[in-house]
């Protein structure tokens, strides 16, 4: 099997211009898509990381809300807040950042995010078609650039 030398820069660039224009696209029919990332805590890593989702939704023209919560949040407190972004239309994907701390039920709240505005679901999704596919992607989804990480 011959290595192939894969040109990443230029892949994430045809990406991004492949997103802005369906996001154009849809503004045009009056639909701003909107990303809400949770942070619970103040670990620097992930702020660092839900910082650079901010800012490449602003570049994408993508709504983004960013909910802070402090590290001493409830697992009740926090699925009172995932409950109310299920219920936002103004939020299409939802992204809860991890890690979470101790007290809070990880699997509860990753459960607690609707399906349809799961981004971390939308990436399992995609793995396991390309998983399925021999490492090959069966069917290309179109997410924001680094969504699903996390």
């Amino acid at each position: 099997m011959t290595a192939t030398l894969m040109d990443g820069t230029g892949i994430a660039a045809a990406v991004e211009a492949e997103v802005q224009a369906e996001v154009a696209r849809l503004r045009q029919d009056g639909i701003r898509p909107g990303l809400a990332v949770v942070l619970v805590g103040a670990d620097p890593a992930s702020a660092s990381y839900v910082g650079m989702k901010a800012r490449m939704c602003e570049k994408l023209g993508i709504h983004s809300l960013k909910l802070e919560l402090g590290e001493d949040t409830t697992t009740d407190r926090l699925l009172a807040e995932i409950e109310a972004l299920n219920a936002d239309d103004a939020i299409d994907g939802i992204l809860v950042q991890l890690p979470l701390p101790g007290q809070i039920d990880k699997q509860a709240i990753l459960e607690a995010v609707s399906p349809v505005k799961d981004v971390r679901m939308a990436a399992r999704s995609r793995a396991a078609r390309s998983s399925a596919a021999g490492g090959r992607s069966s069917r290309p989804m179109k997410t924001m650039p680094g969504a699903g990480s996390g």
